[in-house]
């Protein structure tokens, strides 16, 4: 059986999400406050291979492009990006 692997986003009662767009590696939405507040959360999983990684860094400049309303924005999840060496395990350094 194969594993089926996806992003999951919870939230609390009392906000609203408007999905924006979504793929096996991202979804993106508007979070609406109760309140009346409003911004933008992006969450990730970025490409574990390396010669891939690219395609991480291209999805989140598109989604950059394409935000007109300049809503205050949250990206988080998993980049799979190696910020320092000691993260690293295995292979070439």
């Amino acid at each position: 059986m194969k594993e089926k692997k996806g992003i999951v986003v919870l939230w609390r009662s009392g906000v609203d999400l408007v999905l924006r767009s979504k793929s096996k590696n991202h979804i993106d939405m508007d979070v609406l406050e109760m309140g009346g507040g409003r911004w933008r959360f992006t969450g990730i999983y970025g490409e574990a291979q390396a010669e891939f990684k690219y395609k991480t860094w291209e999805l989140l400049e598109a989604l950059h492009v394409e935000d007109d309303e300049h809503l205050p924005w949250l990206c988080a999840g998993d980049f799979n990006e190696i910020l320092f060496h000691h993260e690293k395990e295995g292979g070439v350094p």
